[in-house]
């Protein structure tokens, strides 16, 4: 059995990917990698720099991902009735 850390379990659990979650954080998904794997637990306190990061960074990508399922619950309900039917690629709905 291998070991992990909660972050990669929550990043994973919520389809969060590597590269969304170090853009929030404004770092390297090289970064966030090492992080998962516990490469800066002996360099450094990296709880008192990295946890504070994550946890904003992970705030900012649910932020993004709620907005983004409102809005497909809007596109949802505005095109009911037409799910199906063809359109144009560019036409916005």
């Amino acid at each position: 059995m291998s070991r992990t850390t909660v972050m990669r379990c929550l990043r994973e659990k919520y389809g969060i990917t590597t590269r969304e979650l170090a853009e929030a954080a404004g770092v390297s998904q090289q970064y966030i990698s090492d992080l998962e794997l516990g490469r800066y637990i002996d360099r450094y306190d990296y709880r008192k720099s990295g946890v504070p990061l994550i946890l904003r960074a992970f705030e900012i990508v649910a932020t993004i991902k709620a907005q983004q399922v409102c809005g497909l619950l809007a596109d949802l309900t505005g095109n009911r009735s037409r799910l199906l039917d063809y359109m144009e690629e560019n036409d916005e709905l």
